[in-house]
């Protein structure tokens, strides 16, 4: 098996099972795995998918649209290659990593959780819920689609379905890119800071750049990582999710507003 799938596999299959063993507890009578909070977020946010048609039918015109893009952004930019942009790329790149994404934001929710900041907890596992669920969808998508990279061939709808074993057919939607906005929106949300979307927006260029990807692929992963981050991030808000302590045992209560 092709080693970024597996790579990606093993590391969202780690991430589960962390996520299963950990116990919680909701209120003083009924006790739950975070695993049980992280199915309520992922019902909240399925659920919630077919009240948001509008910005699906408008994301669906723009995924569209950039399609027919495709071909000419990959002749303008492989026609303007520097040294600072390519340097820059490299450096943006490194935000749509997971092996970086995922400890950035424990670390961040541990920082939250003894500073008992449960603003900052709260987005920090939202940002993990987020790419847990992101990371599996946008595997998913690539191997059913099966899309080959610009590298690979000049013809952006050349098609491979189901192609588990080549990475070169892995193209359609950006992994990285949809990790990106999935664990950047939940802090996006939660503080209000929509400059922090220069982030994953860096991501989509640099995927670009380094010809990884066609412009399409980036933008079908900035709408599924930006949907997936924002509803399980609205979900955390809606249900006031506030975590707890007696020394020994992490307990977490809902208190719907």
């Amino acid at each position: 098996m092709e080693k970024n799938i597996v790579y990606r596999f093993f590391i969202v299959l780690f991430l589960i099972i962390f996520v299963q063993q950990l116990s919680f507890a909701a209120g003083a009578k009924e006790k739950v795995t975070l695993s049980r909070m992280y199915g309520d977020d992922l019902s909240y946010t399925i659920s919630n998918v077919e009240k948001h048609k509008d910005d699906l039918l408008l994301f669906g015109a723009a995924l569209g649209g950039s399609f027919l893009f495709d071909r000419g952004i990959r002749s303008y930019v492989e026609k303007h290659q520097n040294t600072t942009a390519h340097n820059t790329a490299d450096f943006l790149n490194s935000f749509g990593k997971g092996y970086y994404l995922f400890p950035a934001a424990t670390l961040l929710g541990i920082a939250g959780y003894y500073a008992e900041d449960d603003k900052l907890l709260n987005a920090s596992v939202a940002s993990v819920e987020s790419g847990i669920t992101a990371g599996l969808l946008s595997v998913g998508l690539k191997v059913t689609a099966g899309r080959e990279r610009p590298y690979a061939t000049g013809n952006p709808f050349v098609f491979h379905p189901f192609s588990l074993w080549r990475d070169e057919y892995h193209s359609f939607p950006s992994g990285d890119v949809t990790l990106a906005w999935s664990m950047v929106t939940p802090y996006a949300v939660y503080y209000k800071e929509p400059l922090l979307y220069l982030l994953p927006l860096g991501v989509n260029f640099a995927r670009v750049y380094k010809d990884k990807h066609w412009l399409s692929d980036t933008v079908a992963g900035s709408g599924i990582g930006f949907a997936v981050g924002y509803l399980i991030s609205e979900s955390h808000i809606l249900k006031n999710v506030t975590f707890m302590t007696d020394g020994r045992n992490i307990g977490i209560l809902y208190r719907f507003k």
